[in-house]
């Protein structure tokens, strides 16, 4: 039988998603059968990945209206909006539209990367995600959580996968589910790290302002500095034109997975102050690369740890704290070049893709054996 992936994008946007789905993809064990369900959603293409990869054994593609509703998401309180109230309304309208475009006769097992689209595999096994909710601990993921406890919404989803650091959500969802807690993993980068005399800093992501591009764009345009550089890689609604101006900063827009590593291993430094993410990528990337992390605050939970005090700098998303940030690890090149060494070390032990993949098909083995 059939592990089904459904996506809402296309896998050549290359976000955080979509990654995760090539990556897990790519570690299936043998005879595991995956098909993967998704649509042709895909606005850009934030990095250059091949959509086309033998490891998938079968591709089904929906097209969904809520699609054309995407353009919301470019403010928050919208975005809200669309996921809580006009994505379940439409669910309800369409999903027997929906259903009649899936063949779902050799799917035992659903992995949905967004759980509002439950209703569209009743009477399968549907794992829930936490890819584009339950960000954190906060008052609202605690709500939904208990919204889905209490059987209000998502009610045929029996398991979840979540990521770490959310200890209240994983305790609210085990009320009614079989939760498991798996990161995100990559591959191990073979960087021979040569950075030179500047100390160079990395941005990989969206280019929106809730990614926190241009709050770091803010903060560098105050830096006196000579001695730093800036890579920016991806694509949104912020342009090349938005870097014209700044000192040390390089623009790379949408690169190839060749170009993104040798990117990766000449930087000394990734540096995120992202506003919202669940458990970003980019972060498990940078750390493959040997690079110091900084990023937001509330991530803290995902990342920290004894261990991970010694490589992450969690700041407040703010001008002042990525500015001073900036400064100490610029006068430190030294101990901030040795700290991504222990990142390496600690991306070894945690996020290697061969070890991740294993907790996972473990977790979708039990699943189907229940």
């Amino acid at each position: 039988m059939s592990l089904a992936i459904f996506l809402t994008t296309d896998l050549k946007m290359g976000g955080g998603v979509e990654r995760w789905t090539l990556n897990t993809v790519k570690g299936k064990p043998e005879g595991q059968k995956i098909i993967l369900i998704s649509t042709d959603y895909a606005d850009m293409a934030r990095f250059s990945i091949k959509t086309e990869i033998p490891e998938f054994d079968e591709r089904q593609t929906l097209n969904l209206l809520e699609n054309k509703l995407n353009f919301l998401r470019k403010s928050r309180v919208l975005s809200f909006l669309l996921d809580n109230a006009m994505i379940p309304l439409i669910l309800t309208l369409f999903k027997n539209s929906y259903r009649r475009k899936l063949n779902l006769s050799d799917v035992d097992v659903v992995y949905l990367t967004k759980n509002q689209y439950w209703k569209l595999f009743r009477g399968k096994k549907i794992i829930g995600s936490n890819h584009t909710e339950f960000g954190n601990d906060g008052f609202f993921s605690r709500l939904k959580a208990k919204l889905y406890s209490s059987g209000i919404i998502y009610r045929d989803i029996s398991y979840f996968q979540v990521f770490p650091g959310r200890e209240r959500i994983e305790g609210i969802l085990g009320k009614k589910a079989k939760v498991s807690v798996i990161p995100n993993g990559t591959h191990s980068r073979d960087c021979d790290k040569k950075t030179g005399d500047s100390t160079r800093f990395l941005f990989v992501g969206r280019l929106e302002t809730i990614k926190g591009i241009q709050i770091l764009l803010d903060a560098w345009r105050c830096l006196k500095r000579e001695d730093c550089a800036l890579d920016v890689v991806g694509a949104g609604s912020l342009e090349k034109e938005d870097y014209s101006t700044l000192n040390n900063v390089n623009f790379m827009g949408i690169v190839t997975d060749e170009e993104l590593n040798r990117i990766y291993c000449r930087s000394d430094v990734f540096i995120y102050p992202t506003l919202w993410d669940s458990f970003p990528n980019t972060i498990i990337e940078a750390m493959s690369a040997r690079c110091k992390i900084v990023t937001s605050r509330f991530l803290e939970g995902a990342f920290g740890g004894d261990e991970s005090e010694a490589f992450m700098t969690f700041i407040e998303p703010d001008v002042n704290s990525i500015l001073d940030e900036i400064n100490k690890l610029a006068v430190n090149k030294s101990e901030t070049r040795k700290q991504g060494e222990l990142a390496y070390e600690f991306f070894m032990k945690n996020y290697e893709l061969t070890k991740v993949n294993n907790l996972f098909y473990k977790f979708i083995e039990k699943v189907r054996n229940e």
